[in-house]
């Protein structure tokens, strides 16, 4: 139900229900059909963590196919170490469960998807302490100021 109103890609005027499901009526049995979705039409909140799939159906079956979504508020965030230095390209962004949520991209930006409105964060790019800064965001007034489907903020990895 999370990817509703995603369009089926292909077809004309056919999307995810308030359900969570569509049927597409025609497949062809026995070779491989691509199924997508575009995600226009989603809720901001969502996204695909992949659009599309290969099935090659049995004649008269139908086959079940799921997407992957995941939820939560799209955070942009630039980052600098404490002295205005760029984190390392591909750095891994974890959260206090220690899992990977994101990684750090070119000059020095995370892109992360979190139901949080604030979290700690830790920033990893070896095996030693050096090697590690910390960083704590806060979006709660960015999310009710500007309605935005990716909410931008700044913060310093220390």
């Amino acid at each position: 139900p999370q990817a509703t109103g995603a369009r089926v890609g292909n077809t004309s005027g056919l999307s995810i229900n308030k359900q969570g499901y569509a049927v597409i009526p025609y497949v062809t049995p026995y070779r491989l059909n691509d199924i997508s979705l575009d995600p226009q039409g989603m809720p901001s909140t969502v996204e695909l963590t992949e659009t599309s799939h290969r099935i090659a159906p049995y004649a008269g079956s139908i086959t079940k196919v799921n997407f992957s979504t995941k939820t939560g508020y799209a955070v942009f965030i630039s980052t600098q170490t404490p002295n205005g230095g760029h984190l390392p390209f591909a750095a891994q962004v974890f959260n206090q469960n220690n899992e990977i949520v994101g990684m750090v991209a070119q000059g020095s930006r995370i892109y992360l998807r979190t139901p949080l409105t604030q979290d700690h964060l830790y920033v990893k790019w070896g095996q030693s302490n050096s090697e590690e800064c910390q960083l704590d965001y806060d979006i709660q007034s960015k999310i009710l100021q500007e309605k935005q489907s990716i909410i931008m903020t700044e913060a310093v990895c220390k």
